[in-house]
């Protein structure tokens, strides 16, 4: 619980790094649990255009989730947005 915590406050007060840091400690903890990887996934593509890293790491998270949960179509989706986000920032 305290790691979520420090992830939720890094973010609410935008240190995103310190965010980031927390984010994939808690899916490397618990790689099925959407909340986590979503949250890690949704904070890598908006700093994407700062480092282009980053876009991977979020499509990376989506992909990750659309293997635990494959009848979700969601989580292609979103993997498909980052890297149509990627083409454009290259």
């Amino acid at each position: 619980v305290y790691n979520q915590f420090a992830a939720d406050g890094a973010m609410w007060l935008s240190h995103h790094d310190e965010a980031l840091t927390a984010y994939r400690e808690l899916v490397k903890k618990y790689p099925g649990e959407p909340q986590y990887a979503e949250r890690l996934a949704k904070m890598a593509r908006s700093l994407g255009s700062q480092d282009i890293k980053l876009y991977e790491e979020s499509a990376a998270a989506w992909i990750s989730l659309a293997k635990v949960y494959p009848t979700s179509h969601t989580f292609p989706t979103q993997a498909g947005e980052v890297y149509a986000e990627m083409s454009d920032f290259k």
